[in-house]
């Protein structure tokens, strides 16, 4: 199976090993196939583990970490998402990181033909059907 996870950067073949290591174990003992949509929970609690284990900390007071688990709950119950306006203009997605604005995925101004020649232009169904309507 081709393993398509994408790493942190900082992340020296040990810590790929133990990541890796840490999702297996996780998988193991929840014992059963878990959601697309929960497997991210797997992926923070792993990238968690490695940051303390090298002592890495988030800086976060118990206050901030307890504002921020209600603000969650309250948002997953809601079960609707709001997209803050300064990340998207019109039909493009502004990164925060200071890339390039780039063209929304969905957008209806996205090219959808796929490139290349137009391989069915050739094509011609005949009817051998003798039935006339």
């Amino acid at each position: 199976m081709l393993n398509t996870t994408i790493y942190p950067s900082h992340y020296t073949e040990e810590d790929i090993a133990i990541y890796d290591s840490l999702i297996a174990q996780g998988s193991t003992m929840i014992g059963k196939k878990i959601s697309k949509e929960e497997e991210y929970l797997l992926d923070l609690s792993a990238k968690i583990t490695i940051n303390k284990h090298k002592g890495i900390s988030n800086n976060l007071t118990p206050e901030e970490i307890e504002n921020i688990r209600k603000i969650n709950t309250e948002v997953m119950k809601q079960q609707v998402h709001v997209t803050p306006e300064d990340l998207v203009q019109g039909d493009y997605i502004i990164p925060t990181n200071g890339d390039e604005a780039y063209l929304h995925p969905f957008s209806p101004l996205r090219n959808i033909t796929p490139p290349g020649p137009d391989l069915t232009s050739n094509i011609v169904i005949e009817d051998n059907s003798t039935d006339s309507i």
